[in-house]
């Protein structure tokens, strides 16, 4: 082969490669945003759809009187970019996680939150009907019951009730 083709051969290949790579990466974006586009439509269809139950703000006589969403996981305060977001809370209280034996709440500041009544110091794990306060707000977590912690097992519908045939 002639060496000056080569060169012009070598020389246009460095940049179809490098154009090949570009569409690579463009397609390979495009089909990201293609997805999450595809998973907001799903998702809005779906009222509950990655939520792990509720926040039940209480009262002083534990009525609840707000509901909030309760992600699997985020962080929990009064702040905007709080994902459970509670006025009368500090901006950043604590963060959250679902684990296996239950709902992990790591506080931003040791002592300023209560579990049930007891100081959380470094992390607490909360199950369906546990309460947390801080500054004076109490909020109780309900978990949907789809939501099993480990030690739990799922509970047999009613008969003729909600729920379909009862397990056997």
């Amino acid at each position: 082969m002639n060496q000056d083709l080569y060169a012009v051969i070598a020389y246009s290949m460095r940049y179809w490669f490098l154009f090949l790579a570009a569409l690579a990466v463009y397609a390979s974006l495009m089909r990201i945003r293609r997805d999450a586009a595809a998973r907001r439509r799903v998702l809005a269809g779906l009222p509950d759809a990655g939520l792990i139950g509720e926040w039940a703000v209480l009262d002083a006589q534990d009525n609840a009187v707000q509901l909030l969403e309760a992600p699997p996981d985020g962080w929990l305060g009064g702040g905007r970019m709080c994902d459970v977001r509670v006025r009368g809370l500090p901006g950043l209280l604590a963060r959250f996680s679902l684990e296996p034996d239950g709902l992990h709440v790591v506080p931003l500041r040791p002592g300023k939150m209560r579990v049930d009544g007891q100081a959380v110091r470094h992390t607490a794990v909360l199950r369906h009907g546990a309460t947390l306060s801080a500054n004076g707000v109490k909020l109780q977590l309900r978990l949907f019951a789809g939501v099993l912690l480990e030690g739990e097992t799922p509970k047999a519908p009613s008969p003729g009730g909600e729920g379909g045939v009862p397990f056997s």
